[in-house]
């Protein structure tokens, strides 16, 4: 996404919204920025189409301004006092994200959901197709944490359902 143009952003992000809720014969509400690597341009872009954001949330990649601010000493204020991410939505005011956790370790992810459990907000789990396709480790892991979240009550939702 950062690599393109605004003006392909604004071309190829409709579109494809398009062409997914044509395909799944569904309002598509969140935007997952392929390799989760986004920028403010797209994030512009995604709150023209009134979406919201989930995935890996980087550093100044936002329109700065109050509510960027107050997520932003959220975010890393907890991230530097608990050593896991932000657990819950973050509201910029045209649009709200939610991490996701990658899965690359057992205890952190249990740690991160138990956070996000104590906390009554959503644990997202984030992977790709062709991960889960190729790599033996990955599969095996995110079906560990699925059986013990399911195990421990958690209900499993679509991602439009924690952002609201």
């Amino acid at each position: 996404m950062k690599w393109k143009s605004s003006k392909q952003l604004k071309n190829e992000i409709p579109k494809g919204k398009k062409h997914l809720e044509s395909l799944l014969d569904m309002n598509i509400t969140v935007f997952v920025a392929p390799n989760n690597s986004i920028d403010k341009r797209a994030i512009s872009v995604i709150e023209d189409l009134q979406m919201d954001y989930s995935g890996i949330i980087g550093v100044m990649d936002r329109k700065i301004n109050l509510k960027y601010i107050h997520n932003f000493i959220r975010r890393w204020g907890f991230r530097a006092i608990k050593k896991a991410q932000y657990p819950g939505v973050m509201n910029y005011g045209k649009h709200k994200e939610l991490n996701a956790y990658t899965v690359d370790n057992y205890e952190r992810l249990i740690y991160e959901y138990h956070i996000c459990k104590e906390k009554n907000v959503p644990f997202v789990i984030y992977t790709h197709y062709w991960q889960l396709n190729t790599d033996e480790r990955a599969k095996i892991l995110i079906e560990q944490i699925y059986n013990y979240v399911i195990k421990d009550g958690a209900e499993i939702v679509p991602l439009s359902e924690c952002l609201k």
